[in-house]
C-alpha cells in the first residue's frame, strides 16, 4: 500500500515508482510496515513450529505410511523451491508493488493452509515452555546470568557489523554493473551468498564456543577491511568515469568476498554464541521433562535477541558518525547518496572498533573464566561482590 501505484489518486500523487510521487502518507505506511515486519518474524521464530516440525518428522510411528513421507518430501521441496522462484522473481521485477505483492499473496495463501490444517497440529508440550514459563532462578542462576553481562556486550557490535549487509552493502551494488555477459543478475544474488551460510550445521569447525566468538569478530574484521578497500577502488571509478554514465564501470562481483566473509562470521557467531550460552547459563527448571534442546532453542534467541540489540545500536552510530564528522563544518562521511558518501571511512572505523571488540572479548572472557572458579571455591559469595569488580 505503501508504493506509489495503489495510493496515488486517494493521494494525488503521480503514480510511477519515482521519489517526487513518493508522499507522506506513502512514508507514513512503509515505516508502519516495518515494525509489523519485525514483529511477525519474531513471532514466527519463538513459535516453536520448526522445532515441533522436526520432532514430529523425525517420530518414528508404524501408522505412517509411504504418503506421509511423500508429503514430508513434497513439502520440504516446495520450502526450498517456492523461495527461490520468488526471490529470483522479484529481482527481475522492477515495480516495486509487484515486488511487494508477491510475498504478500504467498503469505496469504500460507495463512489460509494453515488455518484449515490446524486441528492437526499438535500443541506445545510442557518440555518445550517449561524454561520459559516455570523456570526457578536460583541465587546462583542469578549470579550467573550477570556475571555474562559483560562477555554479552561484546557480542552487540557484531549485531552492527551484521546490519551492513543488508544495508550500505546493497546500496554499494545499485549503481555497479549487474551483467555476467549478457545476462543480468538481480543485486538480491548477494545476500543470498551471504546467508547460504546458515544451513550448514558443521560451520563452526567444532571449535570451542569461545574461539568459536574470536574467530567470527575475526571474519567480521577482514570483511569491514575488504569493504573499506572495495569502497575505495569505486569511489575511483566514478571520480575517473564520464558524468553521463549511470552505471559504474565495475562489476557486482567485487563486493562478493565482503558479503561471503560477512555471512561467514554471522554463521559462526550464532551458533557459538548459542553455544556459550548453554555451557554457561544452565538454568534449572521444575519441569526435570524439560529438554537439553529446549533449553538450546531459548539460547539461540538470546544470541539472536543480542544481535538485534547491535543492529538497532548500528543504525544510532551511523547518526553519531554523521554529526562527528559534520561538527565544525567538516564533510561529513554520509552524504545524500552512497556515492558522494565515505563508507570506506565509516568500514575502516567499524573495523577499529571491531578489533578492540576483539581484545576487550579475550580480556572479559579471561575475567568470566576466573570468576566462575572463584565461585565454585565459595558459592554463597554475594554475586555483587564478583560482578562489581568484573564490570569494572
Amino acid at each position: 500500500m505503501s508504493t506509489p501505484t495503489v495510493l496515488s489518486r486517494a493521494t494525488g500523487t503521480c503514480s510511477t515508482d519515482e521519489p517526487e510521487c513518493i508522499g507522506q502518507v506513502q512514508k507514513l505506511l512503509f515505516n508502519v510496515a516495518l515494525p509489523l515486519i519485525a514483529v511477525a518474524v519474531s513471532c514466527h521464530k519463538t513459535s516453536g513450529l520448526t522445532y515441533r516440525l522436526k520432532s514430529f518428522l523425525n517420530e518414528k510411528s508404524p501408522s505412517k505410511g509411504a504418503g506421509f513421507y511423500c508429503e514430508a518430501v513434497l513439502g520440504f521441496v516446495l520450502m526450498l523451491f517456492v523461495p527461490l522462484v520468488s526471490l529470483g522473481a522479484i529481482g527481475y521485477i522492477e515495480t516495486w508493488s509487484v515486488k511487494f505483492g508477491i510475498p504478500a499473496i504467498f503469505i496469504v495463501v500460507s495463512l489460509i493452509l494453515f488455518l484449515i490444517n490446524s486441528g492437526s497440529y499438535q500443541p506445545q508440550t510442557r518440555a518445550e515452555w517449561s524454561l520459559l514459563g516455570a523456570t526457578v532462578f536460583r541465587k546462583k542462576d542469578s549470579r550467573s546470568i550477570l556475571s555474562l553481562i559483560p562477555v554479552s556486550i561484546s557480542f552487540i557490535l557484531l549485531g552492527v557489523v551484521s546490519s551492513l549487509g543488508n544495508t550500505f552493502f546493497i546500496e554499494q551494488a545499485v549503481d555497479m554493473d549487474h551483467y555476467v555477459g549478457s545476462l543480468w543478475v538481480p543485486i538480491i544474488i548477494l545476500p543470498v551468498f551471504q546467508h547460504s551460510y546458515k544451513k550448514k550445521r558443521a560451520i563452526s569447525f567444532g571449535l570451542n564456543p569461545n574461539l568459536g566468538i574470536a574467530f567470527s569478530m575475526v571474519f567480521a574484521i577482514v570483511s569491514c577491511i575488504t569493504a573499506a578497500r572495495m569502497e575505495t577502488r569505486r569511489l575511483g571509478v566514478i571520480t575517473s568515469q564520464d558524468e553521463h554514465e549511470e552505471t559504474i564501470p565495475m562489476t557486482m562481483f567485487w563486493l562478493l568476498p565482503q558479503f561471503l566473509l560477512l555471512g561467514l562470521s554471522e554463521a559462526i557467531s550464532d551458533k557459538s554464541i548459542a553455544d556459550f550460552f548453554c555451557n554457561e547459563l544452565v538454568l534449572e527448571p521444575n519441569d526435570v521433562e524439560a529438554t537439553r534442546e529446549s533449553n538450546r532453542k531459548y539460547m539461540e534467541f538470546l544470541a539472536q535477541a543480542l544481535s538485534g540489540v547491535g543492529i538497532i545500536f548500528g543504525l544510532l552510530l551511523v547518526y553519531i558518525v554523521r554529526d562527528v564528522t559534520a561538527a565544525n563544518g567538516g564533510t561529513s562521511w554520509f552524504g545524500n547518496t552512497v556515492n558522494t558518501s565515505r563508507l570506506d571511512k565509516y568500514y575502516w572505523t567499524l573495523a577499529a572498533f571491531s578489533a578492540a571488540n576483539l581484545v576487550l572479548f579475550g580480556v572479559v572472557i579471561s575475567s568470566h573464566r576466573l570468576c566462575t572458579k572463584s565461585r565454585s571455591v565459595d558459592d554463597e559469595q554475594p554475586y555483587y561482590s564478583t560482578i562489581v569488580p568484573l564490570i569494572a
